[in-house]
């Protein structure tokens, strides 16, 4: 299942995006550093931190293990959807 069919409300992806950059602040990087070890634009990132734009899997899954915070806790709202998803 691809991030694009997870439905999240404005305030999940605004409440993850919070949390990304509170992670990517603790774990001392700029929005370029993070972008070049995801293989992304800073646009992108910033866009993470906004919630205006969901990540995929990889790049959860890489953002999670650069910054050091377990991936189930950094996207918490779109494990909880995709349990749900799943489920129906």
């Amino acid at each position: 299942m691809s991030a694009s069919s997870i439905h999240l409300t404005h305030a999940e992806r605004q409440t993850m995006g919070r949390r990304v950059w509170r992670a990517r602040l603790a774990a001392d990087l700029t929005i370029a550093q993070v972008a070049a070890a995801c293989g992304v634009s800073k646009t992108s990132v910033f866009q993470w931190q906004t919630g205006a734009r969901p990540e995929d899997s990889e790049r959860r899954a890489k953002l999670a293990a650069l910054v050091g915070v377990p991936e189930a806790e950094l996207f918490a709202e779109y494990e909880s959807a995709l349990a749900k998803a799943i489920a129906v």
